[in-house]
């Protein structure tokens, strides 16, 4: 056989395919840098309160699910509540004025107090700090380099 040489046929891709590849390793690297960052940020998520499971609780499950390394803090908390959330919560702040028995049962008597309340958590450790709210931790107060 003359000039028997192996012959490499040119594989031939299309732009599609092409985008589809790119698109697929794009995906992977932003994976790779979501997992990094969720790694090594220090993250708060803040919560209104946890003394029903309704919509704002079944939204705050989504964002710690996100972020399932995350400190938790909110200012008050019924432990039978918190139960229901899943993951289940590993870390979680709560404020010592509503720790009091009365206070806590009663803690819709007490809404006047809650911004005040809430500004004595301290998010200097934090990088990012989410907060889930329909009312007080909107007045969460956090250092400028910090991300909120």
């Amino acid at each position: 056989m003359p000039g028997s040489h192996a012959c490499l046929a040119p594989i031939f891709i299309s732009n599609e395919e092409l985008k589809t590849v790119e698109s697929w390793k794009a995906k992977e690297r932003m994976e790779i840098k979501e997992e990094k960052m969720k790694n090594n940020l220090k993250i708060a998520l803040v919560h209104d309160y946890f003394m029903q499971y309704g919509g704002a609780e079944r939204v705050f499950e989504s964002i710690y699910d996100l972020f399932p390394n995350a400190d938790v803090f909110c200012p008050v908390v019924d432990a039978e509540i918190l139960k229901k959330i899943t993951p289940p919560v590993k870390k979680i702040h709560t404020s010592r004025f509503f720790s009091h028995k009365f206070v806590k049962k009663y803690y819709r008597m007490f809404l006047l107090f809650y911004p005040v309340v809430i500004e004595k958590f301290d998010f200097s450790k934090y990088d990012l700090v989410i907060s889930d709210s329909s009312a007080w931790v909107k007045n969460i107060i956090t250092p400028p380099e910090t991300v909120h």
